[in-house]
């Protein structure tokens, strides 16, 4: 049985991962934070839940993997008032997805692969805790992680052609608040508000979400904005986050209002960064065309070919799923 390392446990390494496991590659998937999901983890703050990194799942384009997730049950459809077209959620949120396609692979969380070194195969330096293991021989190793971890890796490799080929990606920051204020109920998004908000999406109202006795907002800041702020107190480019949701015009209604009471709200995230080339919040297909093609060419790498995709990513309704 040959062997697989997967280096990012995000919705593209997981695809790519259990894409080879289907085949009968012993795979091995390793990401640096606490769960897996990458931009679809949810953040708690207390009751309250917030997909701070990617709040919708755009699959028009999957329809077999889609059926099954919706037959799962870790997606359903969604139209969000605000929204141009419907879309799909993660229930009970985003995450709900990652843990199905995770169940049954050999995950290992909290563990930061910082190197790689090519000797009878490859072998991973990882980081867990403090201490530094290794772990391999692997026969291919597919790494999904962001461009700016995987150049990270590259330099430990003598790969300076790719290296210099993905250094000339160009991330922003962008600054995402979790906001909890008055209910007001109009809407459940909002895209191209201008000025420090690029978009905002309400949470308690999805599918599967509980009841809140106020509207739970995430808001991304826009690129400008963020770049400018970045250092700037959590607190304070919350407020202005908050203050650029609630006093958006009313639908139909031209003229700004005052402000809503904001309960809470802080930002959730300094650093999270995102492409230029695709500046948007939501996880679209492309992930799943990336860890598609990643399982093709490390099937290829391992002598199998490039297959088809299984449709039993997602058939079963795993019992260790997790709540998001």
């Amino acid at each position: 049985m040959r062997s697989v390392a997967v280096i990012g446990g995000g919705l593209a390494g997981l695809t790519c991962a259990r894409a080879l496991h289907d085949r009968g590659a012993r795979v091995s998937v390793f990401d640096k934070g606490r769960g897996v999901g990458g931009r679809t983890s949810t953040r708690r703050e207390g009751a309250w839940r917030f997909d701070h990194g990617a709040p919708r799942l755009d699959l028009g384009a999957v329809g077999e993997l889609r059926a099954s997730w919706e037959r799962a049950g870790v997606i359903v459809p969604w139209h969000p008032r605000g929204a141009d077209r419907a879309t799909w959620v993660g229930v009970p949120g985003a995450s709900a997805l990652a843990n199905h396609l995770a169940a049954g692979l050999a995950v290992e969380t909290s563990a930061r692969v910082v190197s790689l070194a090519r000797r009878d195969g490859w072998w991973l330096e990882i980081e867990r805790a403090g201490l530094t293991t290794t772990a391999g021989p692997f026969d291919v190793v597919a790494i999904t992680a962001p461009i700016p971890q995987v150049c990270d890796l590259l330099a430990t490799t003598p790969a300076d052609a790719l290296l210099a080929l993905l250094a000339e990606a160009t991330f922003a920051p962008c600054l995402v608040a979790m906001l909890a204020i008055e209910a007001d109920g109009q809407l459940d998004e909002l895209h191209d508000v201008g000025g420090p908000l690029a978009s905002a999406h309400r949470f308690d109202s999805r599918p599967g979400r509980i009841a809140a006795a106020a509207e739970l907002w995430v808001a991304h800041g826009s690129e400008a904005w963020s770049v400018a702020h970045l250092e700037q107190d959590p607190q304070e480019a919350a407020r202005e986050l908050a203050d650029a949701l609630t006093t958006r015009p009313r639908r139909g209604d031209s003229s700004a209002r005052p402000p809503l009471a904001l309960r809470a709200g802080h930002v959730a995230d300094r650093q999270a960064v995102r492409l230029r080339r695709c500046p948007t919040a939501r996880c679209r297909r492309g992930w799943l065309r990336r860890g598609g093609r990643c399982g093709n060419e490390s099937r290829r790498a391992l002598g199998a070919g490039p297959g088809r995709t299984n449709s039993r990513v997602a058939n079963e309704k795993p019992a260790t799923s997790q709540p998001a």
